[in-house]
């Protein structure tokens, strides 16, 4: 990875310098070729080339001025750089796909029916669509007595887009002769308005018959149908419905991200407590503090805190060991999964953002905090994974992890997955406390239909292990804290992201 300067002003990179910023080169005009991915660029460029920029993968940080009017095109020094409030701010540049006919000026009606699982829909309809496009609910009794859709138009009208009033409403959403005969009483009505809108049929809704009737109804359209996938992660285009064949693309345009997929299912974050998103707007990591990587330090760090709990059973006179093992775990596992991250190109293209101490609420009572989650990755199709940091096999009982795991699908959706991050360093494998969470893990792993295991492990520690559990042997196997990383997410990455 290379970090660049872009300035041909001496005022520029004087003001670098006194920042303390960590650059690899200084150059005075940039060759967008030059550009791999993961590569940092830093400077004022003009939009193509940031947008160049991120299309091969790198980072664009721009470097913004407050300028009064007095200043413009003025030499500014390290100082009147520093007067006018100099900093650096990350942009993502992309260029807006052309429109697939030749009318630019067309606008989409999508056509979607609600489901559940309230998030579903977004994804595709927020990366093809634009401002100004409308959106066609069709309501199954269900829906209109949960209220699906509140919390999705919300977000929907926050983008730009209109939602046609009224919704249109179907008993039974799996009888396609319905489906059918409701969207062509709308074409043939209040849908007049719409005849030469282009028809986007949204096929994440509804049940297996759902998608027949509304093709028959505006099959003479020639709709474009979207289908988000979940795994893996990307968007499935049929340009002319079922002419042609299906076109299979990952998520570029959009930006849905954590706190919109909360306001769906009218949740949002709990603002006593801010969340902190670490990827991709905040690059800096921890400080290391050798836990997780040096390994002297992590057994001493685990035999105070296994001392602590033995002696605490005993008497309430107990001294609090001086450091918070579980901050520490979580402190190293951002560390370790940034550092992956930003090295694996494929997992970007999938991943949205990256968060930590995600604290939530339900909208309708936002002083009462509801869950507290500690690392949460966004995926561009909206769904969230979930990582809960267990530092010592006490700490998670199954009744709390499987209430967690409710609350996750509860403020998301049922394709949400909750993973438990334990230490499992294998060196240590004759050390009293680690036979604790060595259980832990095989709790975890009986039980991995609802959970995901993720093993935080130290630098090249043997992949096996034998712990004594009562009178007999148990055997393990332990991939590194990466591999196993690898796993969960391969499922989630098309083959046109590796």
């Amino acid at each position: 990875m290379t970090t660049y300067f872009i300035s041909r002003h001496p005022g520029a990179r004087d003001w670098a310098a006194a920042e303390g910023l960590q650059v690899d080169a200084q150059i005075d005009h940039l060759d967008p070729s030059t550009i791999r991915s993961g590569d940092v660029v830093i400077g004022t460029l003009p939009i193509n080339l940031i947008s160049e920029v991120c299309a091969r993968g790198g980072r664009y940080l721009h470097l913004s001025l407050d300028l009064t009017a007095n200043l413009r095109g003025h030499e500014l020094s390290a100082e009147d750089m520093r007067q006018c409030n100099a900093r650096l701010e990350e942009y993502r540049a992309l260029p807006v796909p052309k429109p697939t006919t030749d009318h630019s000026t067309e606008k989409h009606l999508f056509i979607v029916v609600a489901t559940g699982q309230r998030v579903a829909n977004l994804p595709p309809i927020l990366e093809y669509g634009n401002r100004g496009d409308a959106v066609l609910w069709i309501e199954s009794p269900e829906a209109i007595k949960g209220q699906w859709n509140i919390g999705v138009n919300q977000v929907l009208t926050k983008e730009g887009f209109d939602i046609v009033q009224p919704s249109l409403q179907a008993k039974d959403i799996n009888n396609p002769v319905e489906m059918r005969w409701i969207a062509e009483n709308f074409l043939l009505s209040d849908g007049k308005y719409y005849r030469d809108w282009k028809p986007v049929i949204v096929a994440n809704g509804g049940l297996k018959l759902t998608p027949i009737g509304l093709l028959e109804a505006w099959g003479v359209f020639q709709p474009i149908v979207l289908y988000g996938n979940d795994r893996p992660t990307m968007l499935r285009v049929f340009p002319k419905g079922l002419i042609d064949s299906p076109q299979d693309q990952l998520y570029q345009r959009h930006h849905l991200d954590l706190p919109d997929i909360l306001l769906a299912s009218l949740h949002g974050l709990y603002e006593p407590k801010p969340a902190k998103q670490l990827w991709p707007n905040h690059p800096q990591l921890p400080p290391v503090s050798g836990y997780g990587t040096d390994p002297d330090f992590t057994n001493k760090i685990h035999q105070e805190h296994y001392e602590y709990g033995q002696q605490a059973r005993k008497s309430q006179n107990v001294a609090i060991p001086s450091t918070d093992l579980g901050i520490l775990l979580e402190d190293a596992v951002e560390q370790r999964l940034l550092n992956w991250l930003n090295k694996s190109t494929s997992a970007q293209k999938v991943i949205q953002s990256v968060w930590r101490n995600v604290s939530i609420c339900q909208k309708a009572t936002p002083d009462r905090e509801m869950a507290e989650w500690d690392i949460v990755l966004v995926l561009k199709n909206g769904i969230l994974l979930y990582i809960e940091c267990k530092a010592f096999e006490g700490s998670a009982s199954q009744k709390e992890l499987d209430a967690r795991s409710v609350n996750l699908r509860q403020a998301s959706s049922n394709l949400a997955l909750m993973i438990v991050c334990t230490p499992i360093y294998t060196k240590f494998q004759n050390e009293k406390w680690f036979k604790g969470l060595h259980q832990l893990k095989n709790r975890v792993e009986s039980v991995m239909g609802r959970l995901s295991f993720l093993p935080f492990t130290l630098p090249d520690q043997p992949e096996t292990y034998t712990v004594k559990v009562g009178r007999r042997k148990e055997s393990g196997t332990c991939p590194s804290f990466e591999d196993a990383l690898i796993q969960i997410l391969q499922p989630y990455i098309s083959s046109q992201g590796e």
